[in-house]
């Protein structure tokens, strides 16, 4: 009896023992994860079903990979998603010149901009960006700049080539930027330069000026009920029912000096890269006008 319960005793220790074993932190060897790294799959339903883990502080944007082979072009795409808009980019990571550069492939719009045009767009920059082994030998960030950098430059001459006139219109769509600094000029300075620009015109008997909470002016329309013309649309409704030289007022209690506008003039006619100082100074000076009568009119030029 005294030996049965010795070894029921020694088998009690040692059960205690092994059980201390088998709960024991085991270390895993370096490399070695417990989760896998989540990848989305490169399809429309699941970018449009999917929304980004922010995080606590939020994050301002999340990057999530997409389920894509390493052999393919697609190798470096991700999903870039902003904390404040929840909008989704494609986004393609490479490596150029021993540093990781990301650019921005496109907004992700069902029906519009998806995987399939995505993939299309990668397989553009790729061909004309990497050699045939793969490597990124060109830039594609510094072509889209030198692409943009053309368009400005067409555009701006393509402004070279407008009018007079056409440049007037342009800048009554813009609601009358101030030349100098950011901001609209304020109603009664609009008012002011829109009689030597279009007035002088029944054209002008359609606007009405008003300041907004900011103290930017804002020009509204409106029916002239004496000459019975309806409420322009926008400008170019106004344009359309007065184009340059026809509604000038020639009322002698309204136009005393019979005056017209840049708008109504032989000088809106002219291609704005010809106007320099002696066209100027001649068309202030054609007619007999007081000193502070020419520096307004020179101000709106």
């Amino acid at each position: 009896m005294m030996l049965f319960a010795e070894l029921e005793v020694r088998q009690m220790k040692e059960n205690k023992t092994d059980n201390k074993l088998d709960t024991r932190p085991v270390q895993e060897p370096i490399g070695q994860t417990s989760t896998k790294k989540f990848k989305l799959k490169f399809t429309d339903f699941a970018v449009d079903n999917f929304t980004a883990t922010f995080g606590v502080p939020s994050k301002v944007r999340v990057y999530t990979p997409f389920d894509v082979s390493k052999n393919t072009i697609l190798k470096g795409l991700k999903l870039v998603q902003f904390f404040k808009t929840k909008k989704k980019y494609f986004a393609l990571r490479f490596w150029y010149q021993s540093q990781y550069k990301t650019i921005t492939i496109g907004e992700f719009k069902p029906g519009i901009f998806g995987c399939r045009q995505c993939e299309d767009k990668v397989y553009e920059i790729v061909r004309a960006h990497q050699d045939q082994k793969g490597i990124w030998i060109k830039n594609p960030m510094t072509t889209i700049h030198n692409e943009k950098t053309k368009i400005v430059k067409a555009d701006i001459e393509e402004s070279h080539k407008l009018t007079i006139n056409e440049v007037i219109i342009r800048l009554c769509k813009a609601n009358f930027p101030k030349a100098k600094r950011e901001g609209r000029l304020t109603a009664d300075s609009i008012q002011k330069k829109v009689k030597d620009l279009i007035g002088w015109n029944w054209r002008t008997r359609h606007l009405i000026y008003l300041d907004d909470r900011s103290g930017h002016g804002q020009v509204h329309f409106k029916a002239n009920f004496h000459k019975r013309t309806a409420k322009p649309e926008d400008w170019d409704d106004l344009f359309k029912k007065f184009p340059s030289g026809h509604g000038i007022n020639k009322d002698k209690k309204f136009n005393p000096n019979n005056e017209r506008s840049v708008f109504d003039s032989d000088l809106g006619k002219l291609v704005i890269d010809e106007l320099n100082t002696g066209i100027v100074k001649r068309y202030l000076e054609h007619k007999d006008r007081s000193f502070g009568k020419k520096k307004n009119m020179l101000d709106i030029l």
